[in-house]
């Protein structure tokens, strides 16, 4: 569980904490040493030779793709089969991608962008995901602060034991548990 309150935000990109009573500055260059991902890296083009693409493969030519048929793809993808094991990095680096880094709502569809490059799997690995990740974090997460200290005391003052707000982020959000230690 995450439990933090944003306290100051001077810049666009970035996020101020209250930890424990101390004021804590949180930039992207944070994000990537936390995470490890690289910091540069241009989007790719798209290819457009899609001859032998995971959306033909396994969606039937559909990219407007679900998590939930990604998931059970790559659950079908798992058995013993005679493919090319390949196929099956690409399934799997584009549910981590989505799942982990990006922590979308598991109930929405994919980017379509996001199942095509996968099949360019260079350009998948060079992409700024780390930008992307720390973006949708930070756009959510401030979005999320918008009125809250409002909120917070008008329900604490109807309710004397109200005190802890629970949130549902998206994003990369386990780097911002970091700051709790």
């Amino acid at each position: 569980m995450l439990l933090l309150r944003l306290v100051h935000q001077q810049f666009t990109d970035e996020l101020w904490f209250c930890v424990r009573g101390k004021l804590l500055k949180f930039t992207f260059n944070d994000f990537v040493c936390i995470t490890g991902q690289l910091s540069t890296g241009e989007r790719p083009e798209l290819s457009t030779d899609q001859k032998d693409c995971i959306a033909k493969k396994f969606f039937h030519g559909r990219t407007n793709i679900t998590f939930q048929q990604l998931k059970n793809r790559m659950e079908d993808y798992k058995a013993p089969r005679r493919g090319d094991p390949l196929q099956g990095v690409k399934l799997a680096s584009l549910y981590y991608t989505l799942c982990v880094l990006l922590s979308r709502d598991k109930r929405t569809k994919i980017n379509p962008d996001f199942v095509k490059w996968v099949d360019d799997f260079q350009s998948f690995k060079k992409y700024p995901w780390a930008m992307e990740s720390y973006n949708l974090t930070v756009t959510h997460m401030k979005s999320l602060m918008v009125g809250q200290p409002k909120c917070f005391n008008e329900n604490k003052a109807g309710d004397p034991l109200y005190e802890k707000v629970k949130y549902t982020m998206f994003g990369h959000t386990r780097v911002y548990r970091t700051l709790q230690n």
